[in-house]
């Protein structure tokens, strides 16, 4: 369910490409938004089932009954997801980066705001960084600069191809979702094929 920025604050925490980096290694990209109107926040469930993870839209606002939603009324908790459309120039295609709204707003738009108003936002060039930060395979950050030496050509978000609904193209799941089933790939594991964990959301890694 698209939320506004201040509803997701309430929040604790198809044929597409996402968009992805390795650890200590950096991308250049633009960030298809025309302007800081164009970020859309969204109500979601962050699920993990049999090592299997979803991003599942929530069909309820804070102020709904629970049983609106059959993942709040099973205790998941909500998150205020942002699907950023970007163009990276490494693979000349539109992809997508899932983000928390606390990355957005507190690493995002700090870096956006700069640039000025009257410019599009996908008319700057900009860097992106993963740095790994720990032992663990969710120890990275990131950091978002212009890249240095550039001016903002102006061109519209419109003009690097179609930016897809997340909704529509499945990067957002729907809220009646179901995991599929994972296939046996031995006999000890037949027995085992419909004792699934239990659904939690993940942790909060973005």
């Amino acid at each position: 369910m698209r939320i506004t920025r201040e509803q997701g604050q309430n929040y604790s925490g198809g044929g597409v490409t996402y968009f992805k980096i390795k650890d200590n290694e950096s991308a250049r990209v633009r960030f298809l938004y025309n302007t800081l109107n164009d970020i859309e926040y969204l109500a979601a469930h962050s699920l993990r089932q049999n090592g299997q993870y979803a991003t599942v839209d929530c069909s309820r606002l804070p102020e709904d009954p629970i049983d609106n939603c059959k993942w709040c009324a099973e205790g998941d908790r909500v998150v205020s997801r942002v699907v950023i459309p970007l163009f990276n120039l490494g693979t000349n295609k539109i992809e997508y980066w899932v983000r928390s709204q606390s990355f957005v707003d507190g690493t995002l738009i700090p870096i956006l705001e700069q640039i000025p108003a009257n410019q599009p936002i996908s008319g700057q060039l900009f860097i992106i960084k993963r740095t790994k930060t720990g032992p663990q395979p969710t120890d990275v950050s990131y950091t978002v600069m212009a890249e240095l030496g550039t001016v903002n050509d102006g061109k519209q978000r419109t003009e690097f191809g179609e930016i897809q609904d997340p909704l529509e193209a499945g990067i957002i799941k729907p809220n009646d979702y179901t995991f599929p089933i994972v296939a046996p790939q031995n006999n000890n594991t037949a027995t085992q094929q419909n004792n699934f964990t239990s659904t939690r959301r993940t942790n909060d890694i973005f």
